[in-house]
């Protein structure tokens, strides 16, 4: 750990457990383990009473964020829920002293830019750039541009803040994967294939471009199946033989990723790419677009690399490893065998170092 035990806060949009929110948590707790003070805070999902406009939505996002998402128990497994604080309004009020406050999305960004010295030094969190729809770049630029101390995940964050606006960033820190809780399974060249992938509505996620790819595969190798999970109910239909695993518990996911012998992942921009490092742990073949941190663990030793936005380049990839039963095999072990250099001690290291900086350094 640092010379100097830190009090670091970090600010959260939600404690709903998307990526990034895990990520955060991941380490959270890893900074706990060597004797950080920290503080978890994040906007309560609001209601209203029965008679207000959007009452029935927003009571059904609360009953979503309780109970099909479990917070608690998330937060019980990373070992944070005891540093985890949920307020009505995240502000300065809400807020404890603290050496570093860390922003970890554009809209906590926002609430902390005029948060006073006492709440710590600012720090921004990249791990994405946010910008989903074309209307959120203002706001998500801006953010960018605020005098914070930025950290990011991925080389291709820290080059976007170089070449769109000037700016340097920490890092990059990198991501990790849990390689004894994604075991690699063994798999046999005679089954007949399954096909999968995470499911997520975005463009940037290339929900699209998947689609196309599947429908592709489906058509010129029949007896082949499809295995999607995700957080997000489908808005559009998979082919036939596609088996869709809506918001699957924490503990069920390595089993899921065991059932797959290729996994596609179809993203147009991407801040890292977790899925594909827990298939390539799980020793699935992988097929991904070369995005966000993929160049960072995968070359073309141990998994599929082809161009973003390209449906036909993902499915002539998973094509040929379907056609090819000894040679998927062969690319899932070494994936499997690449990840296990990417844990994620070294991963908490380096951010501890990160913030440890931001702390001494002098206004």
């Amino acid at each position: 750990m640092s010379a100097q035990p830190l009090r670091i806060t970090f600010v959260l949009p939600s404690f709903s457990p998307t990526g990034g929110a895990l990520v955060t948590w991941r380490h959270a707790g890893a900074l706990l383990e060597r004797g950080h003070a920290v503080t978890l805070l994040a906007a309560a999902p609001p209601l209203a009473p029965p008679w207000a406009p959007g009452a029935g939505l927003l009571a059904r996002r609360w009953f979503y964020n309780r109970f099909v998402e479990r917070i608690p128990e998330n937060l019980d497994r990373f070992g944070v829920r005891g540093s985890a604080r949920e307020v009505a309004r995240v502000d300065a009020s809400s807020a404890p002293d603290a050496d570093v406050v860390v922003a970890t999305s554009f809209e906590t960004a926002e609430w902390i830019a005029d948060w006073p010295a006492r709440c710590g030094r600012a720090a921004y969190f990249l791990q994405d750039y946010e910008a989903w729809r074309p209307e959120l770049e203002p706001r998500v630029d801006a953010t960018w541009r605020l005098p914070y101390e930025r950290i990011a995940v991925s080389r291709w964050l820290a080059d976007l803040g170089r070449e769109r606006f000037g700016l340097e960033c920490r890092g990059p820190v990198g991501n990790g994967v849990d390689f004894e809780r994604f075991a690699a399974a063994p798999r046999d060249t005679g089954a007949e294939p399954v096909i999968g992938a995470v499911y997520h509505p975005s463009h940037g996620k290339g929900f699209d471009v998947l689609l196309e790819a599947f429908a592709v595969l489906a058509r010129e190798h029949p007896s082949a199946r499809f295995l999607v999970f995700g957080r997000n109910r489908p808005r559009a239909v998979f082919p036939a033989r596609t088996r869709f695993v809506w918001a699957p518990a924490w503990e069920r996911i390595p089993a899921l990723f065991a059932e797959m012998d290729v996994f596609v992942h179809a993203s147009r921009r991407e801040g890292w790419g977790l899925p594909p490092m827990e298939a390539m742990a799980s020793g699935c073949a992988v097929v991904a677009t070369r995005t966000g941190g993929v160049p960072e663990f995968a070359d073309e030793s141990c998994a599929e690399i082809v161009p973003p936005g390209d449906a036909a380049a993902l499915a002539g990839s998973a094509l040929a490893l379907l056609r090819e039963p000894a040679r998927r095999v062969a690319l899932g072990a070494a994936a499997a065998r690449r990840m296990r250099a990417h844990g994620w001690e070294p991963v908490f290291e380096r951010f501890e170092s990160e913030l440890s900086a931001i702390a001494s350094a002098t206004h």
